[in-house]
């Protein structure tokens, strides 16, 4: 196979399935977070605000301050500079995913062009 696709000047698919292995790699585990059925939609979000509003109610029972409402203790954690971090990190998690699956979508066109190629020029031959 690799002198066919030498002679007919395409990128060995050993070359191309490697590249496209690390890339999946590098994206699985953004992919297990952030993609359909990902854990980050609800089930993180809502346990970081939880452990935020925990941690608001206990400094202020430590502080002596009246008991908190929820709702206050919620609007606390949803403006505190560690969510907006961890929103933050979130989009940029999500950024890179979105690049990695391009770079994915590339290769995964390279081959399906190179195939496309071949069998014209298996063909053209075919036809001479």
């Amino acid at each position: 196979m690799g002198e066919v696709e030498h002679r007919l000047a395409l990128q060995p698919i050993e070359e191309l399935n490697a590249e496209r292995d690390v890339l999946v790699r590098r994206a699985s585990r953004l992919w297990a977070r952030h993609g359909p059925g990902g854990t980050w939609k609800e089930a993180e979000r809502k346990a970081k605000l939880a452990i935020l509003s925990a941690l608001r109610r206990a400094q202020l029972i430590q502080a002596g301050a009246p008991k908190a409402t929820e709702a206050s203790l919620d609007e606390w954690a949803h403006a505190s500079q560690e969510y907006m971090a961890f929103i933050t990190d979130a989009i940029t998690e999500r950024e890179e995913l979105y690049q990695l699956e391009g770079e994915i979508g590339n290769i995964d066109r390279i081959v399906n062009r190179q195939q496309a190629i071949a069998r014209y020029l298996s063909a053209e031959v075919r036809l001479a």
